[in-house]
């Protein structure tokens, strides 16, 4: 837990396991400690989405899953995936693509996770994973 600006802001972390080390502590990386949601409006698109972050195991890395899109494809945060948009930073291309995703990628930076999945859905649809 840390104070900024008067506020409190707290995250749970823990160290992430590997088939390789047995000793979770001995990766040197970090997840969250347990499954968090948040919802809310998207910013350019204005549709209503969900956000649902869950422990990784090491060496997944940040990855968004669209749990409303068929078959849930995955999307790694890696910039070989980012697509030319103005105002915003869109990850994925056609349907599947993620759009202004840099605010989410800075607070987890911030937070130093390395890895993550964070499950996204838009609209009212089922999830489909």
């Amino acid at each position: 837990t840390r104070r900024r600006g008067g506020r409190v802001v707290s995250a749970t972390l823990a160290p992430t396991a590997s088939a390789t080390a047995p000793d979770a502590a001995a990766t040197g990386r970090t997840t969250i400690g347990a499954a968090a949601t948040l919802r809310g409006v998207g910013l350019h698109l204005g549709a209503p989405c969900t956000l649902t972050f869950r422990p990784a195991a090491a060496g997944t890395g940040i990855v968004f899953r669209r749990v409303d899109r068929p078959g849930a494809p995955e999307i790694p945060a890696h910039v070989s995936l980012a697509v030319e948009s103005q105002r915003r930073t869109v990850l994925g291309a056609g349907d599947d693509a993620l759009h202004t995703v840099e605010h989410v990628l800075a607070a987890v930076a911030g937070l130093a996770i390395d890895d993550v999945v964070i499950r996204f859905r838009s609209g009212q649809r089922g999830d489909h994973d």
